[in-house]
């Protein structure tokens, strides 16, 4: 019996988690984009978002595969297995060693038929 592959959300910190990090709570954060001209209700709706949007790729995975999320900044400390589908940066520059890479006949079942998703560099 195959493991069931389990699809690894990558996720960076938003910018409210980023700024909360550094302020310590919403009311210094509050205060901080309010010095700027800017507004905590924007920097919250973005927030709510994104994380909706990551619940909502959530939701898409089949209920039958394992799911495993990792913040990008711990990428370097998490381990990917062989049976996981990713970001294709995750594992080595040769190719056809990402599981997204083999043939159908190899992919785990359903694999073949999961929508593959384009990888999404931000400079």
């Amino acid at each position: 019996m195959s493991v069931a592959p389990r699809v690894v959300l990558v996720h960076r910190a938003t910018e409210l988690e980023e700024l909360v990090a550094r302020h310590g709570t919403l009311g210094q954060v509050g205060f901080f984009l309010s010095s700027r001209g800017r507004d905590l209700a924007e920097v919250q709706g973005r927030h709510e978002a994104l994380k909706a949007a990551i619940s909502q790729v959530g939701a898409a995975i089949p209920l039958d595969w394992r799911q495993g999320s990792v913040e990008r900044g711990d990428l370097d400390r998490f381990l990917f297995g062989p049976e996981d589908i990713g970001p294709p940066s995750w594992r080595s520059s040769s190719p056809g060693t990402a599981p997204w890479a083999r043939s159908a006949s190899s992919s785990p079942a359903g694999a073949a038929t999961w929508p593959r998703c384009r990888a999404v560099t931000r400079h």
